[in-house]
């Protein structure tokens, strides 16, 4: 099932501490979020051993195929970079922009994974959903692209 837009009372700007978290790239160069937020965000957490974030990945990357130039997609891991590599070499998800953290800002902790959120420009989480979604939905198409033109 696609997930839903939270409702405008729910819907909260993240905090400072979470604009300044500092995740690690493929290269493992540490990357700002807060510079992630130019664009709208796609914000991930998975692992490799989760069957419920493997299953949602094909949906991801089509996501990304369509929408990667235009939103920042974060899937974020706390394993290793070279495990992430080996799953996504042998997955052929080389082209989506996997990331590493050790540590989650209190807007992004979950007890469960996968967990993914949607993020408007200013910093405004407009969808927040734990466990397995269809995310390459009319419906979250239509959530992009009305945060793009936002």
């Amino acid at each position: 099932m696609p997930p839903a837009t939270l409702e405008s009372n729910e819907q909260f700007t993240i905090s400072d501490q979470s604009k300044v978290w500092q995740i690690k790239n493929e290269n493992g160069d540490p990357v700002s979020f807060e510079y992630l937020n130019s664009k709208p965000v796609f914000l991930n957490f998975w692992a490799t051993w989760c069957p419920p974030c493997i299953a949602e990945l094909p949906g991801i990357a089509e996501l990304y195929e369509e929408y990667g130039d235009k939103v920042n997609f974060v899937l974020v891991s706390e394993e290793s970079r070279s495990k992430v590599r080996a799953f996504a070499k042998k997955h052929n998800y080389n082209q989506l922009p996997f990331y590493q953290n050790s540590y989650v800002p209190n807007d992004f902790a979950s007890n469960s994974i996968p967990t993914t959120f949607i993020i408007d420009k200013e910093g405004v989480v407009v969808v927040s959903e734990e466990g397995v979604a269809k995310w390459n939905s009319g419906k979250i198409k239509n959530v992009l692209d009305g945060l793009i033109k936002k």
